[in-house]
């Protein structure tokens, strides 16, 4: 049976499929053992060429702001303020929470975060 560069880039895609299958998992499970919220504030929106929006927001953990983006799922307002999870392990490792808009007043949000969000 031989080989032809079909095959090769067929098995090279599906390679590169479960690796990002894997990294994901991998974020998303640093996140979920290591939670930790603060407040982020959409700052722009930008669409990719599949006609998706995809929003960057930011966020500060201990005096260190952090620029991350999301894929835009639910209706936001720009430069409004949401809730952000992101892991203690790696701050940079987020996802904008756009279904908890936060209703609190800037000076009460602490440099290290919250260990859950109070309602």
């Amino acid at each position: 049976m031989k080989i032809n560069n079909t095959d090769i880039g067929f098995i090279t895609f599906i390679a590169l499929l479960i690796a990002i299958g894997i990294y994901a998992t991998i974020k998303t499970r640093s996140r979920n053992n290591n939670k930790m919220y603060t407040v982020g504030e959409t700052i722009k929106k930008t669409p990719n060429r599949f006609g998706d929006e995809f929003i960057y927001y930011k966020y500060n953990v201990s005096d260190e702001e952090y620029i991350n983006s999301h894929l835009l799922q639910d209706k936001i307002k720009m430069n409004s303020l949401y809730y952000v999870l992101y892991s203690k392990k790696d701050p940079k490792n987020s996802i904008l929470l756009t279904n908890r808009p936060y209703r609190g007043s800037l000076d009460s949000i602490q440099t290290n975060g919250w260990h859950q969000i109070s309602e």
